[in-house]
């Protein structure tokens, strides 16, 4: 499945999401929410069951946006696989990694 695809897909789904039968679904039957989550979406929770697991779980999906952008750019040929893996993996490191490191320093 291509980028453009993928965010076509997850566009869809924050907006099938937003449903108001669908979020009573979601709040009454768990079980069947999860169903026609993944009936509606085959083709991504087929090819990407975790990016269908974190949508429904309602996990922030702003480093898969990123990740797409990326992506994007590596198969444009704006920009070579390794820096764009570098950029997030710094990106990410900000975030999570060094306050963890920096809280352990100064306990």
């Amino acid at each position: 499945m291509d980028t453009n695809k993928i965010k076509s897909e997850v566009e869809r789904f924050e907006k099938f999401l937003n449903k108001g039968n669908i979020q009573f679904l979601k709040e009454k039957n768990d079980e069947l929410f999860k169903y026609r989550i993944e009936t509606e979406f085959k083709e991504l929770n087929d090819a990407y069951p975790t990016i269908i697991k974190k949508m429904i779980q309602g996990d922030n999906l702003d480093y898969l946006y990123k990740m797409l952008e990326a992506k994007e750019k590596i198969e444009n040929k704006v920009v070579k696989k390794e820096d764009a893996e570098k950029i997030l993996g710094e990106e990410l490191a900000e975030e999570f990694l060094y306050p963890l490191v920096n809280k352990n320093i100064s306990s």
